[in-house]
C-alpha cells in the first residue's frame, strides 16, 4: 500500500481507535486480532448457535440461529423480528 494511503491508518491506530487494544512500550495501541471460526461437535452431538441484532439503542431489533449435526450440516434454523428492544434482549 502506498505510504501517502497509510498515513490515516497510522493516525488512527495511534489514538487507539479500533477498539481495545494493548499497549506496547512505546504508548501505542494496536488491536487484538483473534481469528474466529466455527468448530464440529462432538460425535453423536448436535450445536446450536444463535445471534441477535439492534440497530440502535434502543431500537428494532432482530435475532435467528441454526443448528448443525456432528458434520457440520445445517439440520434447522430460524430468524424472527424482536420489534423495538435494547441489544441484551435481542441477544438472548
Amino acid at each position: 500500500m502506498l505510504p501517502w494511503l497509510m498515513a490515516p491508518f497510522f493516525a488512527y491506530m495511534e489514538k487507539g481507535g479500533v477498539g481495545k487494544g494493548t499497549m506496547v512500550p512505546s504508548g501505542i495501541k494496536y488491536p487484538i486480532i483473534k481469528p474466529v471460526r466455527w468448530e464440529k461437535s462432538d460425535i453423536n452431538w448436535f450445536k446450536l448457535n444463535t445471534d441477535g441484532f439492534v440497530r440502535s439503542f434502543p431500537g428494532l431489533a432482530s435475532s435467528g440461529g441454526l443448528i448443525r449435526n456432528c458434520a457440520g450440516d445445517w439440520i434447522s434454523g430460524f430468524a424472527r423480528n424482536i420489534g423495538i428492544t435494547g441489544s441484551a434482549k435481542a441477544e438472548l
